[in-house]
């Protein structure tokens, strides 16, 4: 089949959403600086917390959610943020461990915006559909990011331990 000037070959394979070379870049580069996956995610989850909370007080109608939902997802946000803040803060304080708690609690967050799109689908206005639905994709791929660089940590403690005073 050709379109234009470029044939295009119905038989290859469609190309990857997410190029895995660059996740694993991004993976590399955050094993290197554990405390700017923490600044990263800190500051993603304070953004979420802001967005929820500007929606509903400024604009009530926005996402079309009861009160109690959009507080559980506002505080949960928040909870994260001030976490992976305090990560920042201290890095030495058991990063792998809290790595792999701040990836259980992005993807826990994302499978609870999940659920809650789906037993609210009818109730969502489009805008709020939207929203989580290019959310929950984002808090995968932390995770997944979160999940590699605890690996890696891990590894690079047990091949260098610390000395002891």
């Amino acid at each position: 089949m050709q379109n234009g000037n470029r044939q295009i070959n119905l038989s290859e394979p469609l190309p990857r959403i997410v190029n895995m070379a660059y996740a694993a870049s991004i993976v590399h580069y955050f094993s290197l600086h554990p405390r700017r996956l923490f600044l990263l995610d800190g500051m993603g989850a304070l953004l979420t917390a802001a967005t929820l909370y500007g929606s509903y007080r400024f604009f009530s109608n926005c996402f079309q959610l009861p009160e109690d939902v959009f507080s559980l997802l506002f505080f949960a946000a928040l909870y994260i943020a001030v976490f992976s803040f305090i990560n920042v803060a201290n890095p030495r304080n058991y990063a792998v461990f809290s790595l792999r708690f701040i990836a259980v609690a992005n993807s826990a967050y994302a499978i609870l915006t999940l659920g809650i799109v789906l037993v609210s689908f009818r109730e969502l206005s489009r805008i709020g559909i939207l929203y989580f639905c290019f959310e929950m994709p984002i808090l995968f791929f932390l995770s997944y990011v979160e999940f590699r660089v605890a690996g890696i940590v891990k590894q690079q403690h047990a091949e260098n331990p610390a000395p002891k005073p």
